[in-house]
């Protein structure tokens, strides 16, 4: 884009947010996003060991929105938080992008190697969280906590898979044991706690590919096992028909699955709130393992994939630092303690299935990342960050494993502590 038409651009933004005004559609937070996550990428993938180290544009990006409301440049009372939080959150822009994602990497996946490679996958992320919780509890003695304590204000939130999934259906849990004042004081603490990890998780993971780089035979440059893939075989020519019926067929497969967790196999049904990301990764493998999807509906579901990915990636975390970050929640919660024992849990996390990675010929970075970062990540949105900041979006299929089945099985797990733990007397 000609800069001209760039400095047009940004001062139509600037004045928009200056007056505060927007319309509550798609077409202004899509404007605005864009506007300044173009210079906040430009700027932050140029600055000197942040753009290897620490995330780049897309760490920056997410940063950039956090501050703006941060310092009321945004402020939440006006028209124009209320238009992107509206059409990032209410009217799902956030689930189509990760939707797109999700589907379409699950789905250009070979069958036969992702089938090999979930099996392991699934050991060392059960393996890695266990020993998080572990070294989170060693964390917690060393400091003057006991282990109860740790479990219940520090691992569930942790590794619960995020806010929506993770702590929000925990404090229900105990509001309906407890009483409400119980379950809104844990709350409080639960978010924090997260948001902390999310940062940690988010900051591994932009160092894991750092690392990765320099050390190029740890890494699969975003391939998990070590074979690769996420190649497509047979390729067949791919034209605009070929990318609008997969598109088609992504948005069906998201309806489907919403219909399924919703409406079908839902909390009173199965005893247990399984999200919609869950049923989406169980109807695409079982697309994958049955073969029937043409190669060229692959060959535009790959393509899909790589435009959401690669061109909307700064809008997504710009987003996310707007209506998800909470810097004052993460501030008030920075005390040695708890970044002592949050920081032990996430390295547990992180770098066991590292070390595991081999036997199941994993590379370890991307095993760190997925099975790690992604599982101590706050939910969906801390998913997108991990992998956006280490530049594997690719991997996003092992990255929704990680928060939401991993969520899911600490959710149960919480439920059957809480009935006999009452956290008032264990909350710090």
């Amino acid at each position: 884009m000609p800069m001209y038409i760039y400095i047009v651009l940004l001062g139509i933004a600037i004045a928009v947010i200056a007056t505060g005004y927007a319309q509550m559609n798609m077409l202004y937070p899509m404007f605005i996003l864009f506007t300044i996550a173009i210079i906040g990428g430009e700027i932050f993938s140029r600055i000197p060991i942040w753009n290897k180290y620490l995330g780049g544009a897309v760490m920056g990006c997410m940063f950039i929105g956090a501050f703006l409301v941060f310092f009321n440049a945004i402020p939440k009372d006006w028209m124009v938080y209320d238009s992107i939080k509206t059409w990032f959150n209410g009217q799902g822009f956030l689930d189509f992008y990760i939707s797109v994602i999700l589907i379409c990497s699950v789905l250009v996946v070979p069958r036969k190697i992702l089938m090999k490679a979930l099996g392991g996958f699934i050991i060392i992320l059960a393996i890695g969280s266990v020993a998080g919780a572990g070294l989170g509890i060693l964390g917690g003695l060393i400091v003057g906590v006991d282990a109860k304590s740790t479990i219940i204000n520090y691992t569930l939130p942790i590794l619960g898979g995020g806010n929506g999934a993770g702590t929000v259906p925990m404090s229900q849990v105990i509001s309906q044991n407890y009483g409400d004042k119980v379950g809104g004081d844990w709350y409080s603490g639960a978010v924090a706690i997260t948001v902390i990890a999310n940062i940690f998780s988010i900051l591994f993971a932009a160092i894991l590919a750092g690392v990765g780089k320099s050390k190029p035979e740890l890494s699969g440059g975003g391939n998990l096992t070590k074979s690769n893939i996420h190649v497509i075989e047979d390729k067949k020519p791919l034209n605009d028909r070929n990318i609008a019926a997969s598109l088609v067929l992504t948005l069906g497969i998201y309806v489907l699955s919403t219909i399924i967790s919703n409406q079908i196999l839902t909390k009173d049904v199965i005893k247990i709130n399984l999200p919609n990301y869950v049923w989406m990764i169980v109807i695409c493998l079982l697309l994958n393992v049955a073969d029937i999807l043409p190669s060229d509906m692959k060959q535009g579901m790959a393509k899909i994939q790589t435009f959401i990915s690669k061109q909307t990636t700064w809008l997504v975390m710009l987003a996310i630092g707007i209506t998800s970050i909470d810097l004052s929640a993460f501030v008030k919660a920075l005390t040695g303690q708890t970044i002592f024992i949050t920081l032990l849990t996430v390295m547990g996390c992180v770098f066991v299935p590292m070390l595991l990675a081999k036997a199941f010929q994993f590379y370890p970075i991307e095993a760190g990342i997925t099975a790690g970062c992604c599982m101590t990540a706050q939910g969906g949105a801390g998913v997108i960050a991990v992998l956006g900041a280490s530049n594997r979006t690719e991997l996003m299929p092992y990255g929704q494993i990680s928060t939401r089945i991993g969520g899911a099985v600490v959710l149960i797990v919480a439920s059957v502590l809480f009935a006999s733990w009452n956290p008032s007397m264990y909350m710090m």
